[in-house]
């Protein structure tokens, strides 16, 4: 986490739109705060807002969430993110002396569908290193607000959907294979890719990471995940250009360079190769609404 209290101090700021729809995802309130007392408690059912998503990380000390009956630890370094309304509580547990946190509070479609997605890939509990990106990007986003008291509504906009972007990134990375016996060697190789996808992997980096030789690295990968590391980097590409094409608005060209791939014909021919159609045919058929994501099968 980039909080520096050389530069920012701990406080809230709330922002109020004009005309709502200007924008179609909209800051509400960031702020950086410490708990100290039992009477901090935000209910999800009763605080008066509706179509809000939140994003809490604990700084230092300890907080709780209850989401109906189970109850959910947020120690140092741990987030949530959450609905409201809904059935969910957040407060400073009975023993513990403070919780500071950071959060921010975002209204819009956008960011209700995001957060389900998200949701759906990590849980609404989860562990984020302090200098991840998504973390990144929020404070630098709150030490501008701080010090630019005037900040461009659209600026705003664009860091919260490169957030939201960052925790896509991160959500992925972060779902391994789960199916089958898959050893934990081959587990440190997916992870390697995942997170790197986007740079030019070798086999000898993959086996490397496995702790593997080069001939049983490849020899284990395919006889547990059915294909060969090079495809499953792909399958990991191009699963993020479908999300890219479906939610953004960057070029062909860009969305393949965005996922690893040097030469957009490259990336045309890989993509129609494993989806069955070109990227820019793909981005013209009406939307799917039934799935967040495609998960490709090789």
């Amino acid at each position: 986490m980039l909080l520096n209290p050389t530069i920012t101090k701990p406080q809230t700021i709330g922002f109020h739109y004009v005309d709502r729809f200007n924008v179609s995802i909209r800051l509400e309130g960031i702020g950086w705060e410490k708990a100290e007392s039992a009477s901090y408690r935000w209910n999800g059912l009763s605080r008066g807002q509706e179509g809000a998503a939140i994003f809490q990380y604990t700084l230092s000390g300890r907080g709780e969430l209850r989401i109906g009956e189970k109850i959910h630890s947020l120690p140092k370094h741990h987030a949530f993110m959450c609905k409201v309304p809904g059935d969910h509580e957040y407060y400073l547990p009975e023993g513990e002396t403070h919780w500071e946190y950071f959060f921010v509070t975002i209204h819009g479609e956008d960011a209700l569908r995001h957060w389900s997605a998200l949701e759906g890939k990590i849980g609404p509990v989860f562990e984020l290193p302090p200098k991840s990106a998504p973390l990144g990007i929020l404070s630098e986003l709150y030490a501008d607000i701080v010090q630019a008291p005037l900040a461009d509504q659209y600026d705003i906009a664009a860091s919260l959907y490169r957030f939201i972007l960052e925790m896509h990134r991160y959500a992925d990375a972060s779902s391994l294979v789960r199916t089958g016996d898959i050893p934990e060697p081959l587990l440190h190789a997916i992870s390697l890719i995942r997170q790197r996808y986007r740079e030019d992997l070798s086999l000898d980096e993959l086996a490397k990471a496995s702790g593997l030789t080069k001939y049983h690295f490849c020899r284990l990968f395919q006889k547990k995940l059915g294909i060969k590391p090079m495809q499953y980097i792909n399958k990991v590409r191009i699963e993020r250009a479908v999300w890219l094409l479906r939610y953004t608005d960057l070029k062909i060209a860009q969305v393949g360079e965005a996922c690893g791939f040097t030469h957009a014909s490259y990336f045309i021919k890989t993509f129609r190769g494993i989806i069955g159609s070109t990227p820019g045919d793909y981005r013209s058929l009406p939307k799917h609404p039934d799935f967040d994501q495609l998960k490709v099968e090789i």
